[in-house]
């Protein structure tokens, strides 16, 4: 049993977790459990055997001779039937549950109809509408979650997120500033009003949050490649790429920061560098619409593979089609398919 009291302590909230239950919670202690129980039924089956008694029946041709009937053999069929029809419906209700598990959105919208009260469930609910594009559905979760636990700093977070969506920016940074008010210690929450005072050309006050939110979590990487927007829309171009980098470091696979340092290493015509770090970009993230125009528009012009250059801004508009620059992609497509003709 100690195994399974062990296992339990990292998450017996002794130090406060996002959910008191939760099923997970006893994946490891449970496997501690199953263990204990088959080597008792295996000690019980070893004692039971060597304590089998001899019992004699009488039998007609000899009043003296006997047969051994062992207390085991009768006992353990009824046994054996209670066991397996156990396992039998704890397999039935695993794959019961599997099912549950086979997306976000299934999965969170059957623990907030097993748990109506769980604030955590709506957030996660929220963020499965989130991921898929579902922004009311989300707001809807999140606000549900509010009415629960208004004392939670991930949802005001999470709030936040979806007004800077709405382009509703004084909502935003309201709604970012409660979270900090309830966590002053929450990295992601600074880089989202970093985020929000960027688009409004807040870039003094942009960079004096992602600083902050760095401070709390120094391999934070969209908080470095954040604050070289910051530093690049200021003109700070070695500061600017020092924060790319860094990013990058932290996280190999940040296409985001690929991107973004292409960006600035075409403004200093270094376009083979520029180039790389958009092919990497697109290799990373194969649906980035933006890194594909980068790369098509440089290439284009750099290196005057019109093919090639065609391929990847006509991947930039097929990815998506409202993109604010797709009314220029669409000309230089038209001119780059005539030419060709």
């Amino acid at each position: 049993m100690l195994w399974f009291f062990v296992t339990l302590i990292p998450v017996m909230n002794i130090i406060p977790l996002g959910n008191i239950m939760a099923e997970r919670y006893l994946y490891i202690p449970g496997a501690g459990f199953s263990m204990i129980v088959a080597c008792l039924l295996s000690k019980m089956q070893s004692k039971r055997g060597i304590a089998g008694l001899i019992l004699v029946v009488p039998d007609s041709s000899n009043a003296f001779a006997g047969r051994i009937i062992d207390p085991y053999t009768s006992l353990s069929l009824p046994f054996i039937f209670v066991v397996f029809f156990i396992l039998l419906g704890n397999a039935y209700v695993t794959c019961k549950r599997n099912y549950d598990w086979k997306d976000g959105l299934w999965l969170w919208s059957k623990t907030t109809l097993t748990s109506p009260n769980s604030f955590r469930a709506h957030i996660n609910l929220g963020n499965a509408y989130e991921k898929k594009g579902l922004n009311t559905a989300a707001f809807e979760e999140y606000q549900k979650a509010l009415s629960i636990d208004p004392n939670e700093a991930d949802i005001y977070n999470n709030l936040g997120i979806y007004y800077n969506k709405m382009n509703l920016f004084d909502d935003a940074i309201q709604h970012f500033i409660k979270c900090l008010n309830i966590n002053p210690k929450h990295p992601r929450a600074y880089n989202n009003l970093g985020i929000v005072f960027t688009k409004q050309r807040q870039l003094d006050e942009a960079i004096q949050v992602f600083r902050q939110a760095i401070s709390i979590n120094p391999l934070y990487p969209d908080a470095h490649n954040n604050l070289g927007i910051a530093y690049y829309r200021k003109g700070l171009m070695d500061e600017a790429e020092r924060e790319f980098k860094l990013a990058i470091s932290i996280e190999s696979y940040h296409a985001e920061a690929h991107n973004d340092l292409g960006i600035l290493y075409n403004d200093r015509h270094l376009f083979a560098d520029a180039i790389k770090e958009f092919e990497t970009a697109v290799q990373i993230k194969p649906n980035y619409a933006n890194a594909h125009m980068n790369l098509g528009a440089v290439i284009l012009k750099h290196r005057k593979d019109k093919d090639r250059a065609l391929f990847h801004l006509k991947e930039s508009i097929k990815i998506e089609p409202q993109q604010e620059q797709s009314l220029g992609i669409n000309k230089l497509i038209q001119q780059l398919e005539q030419s060709a003709n």
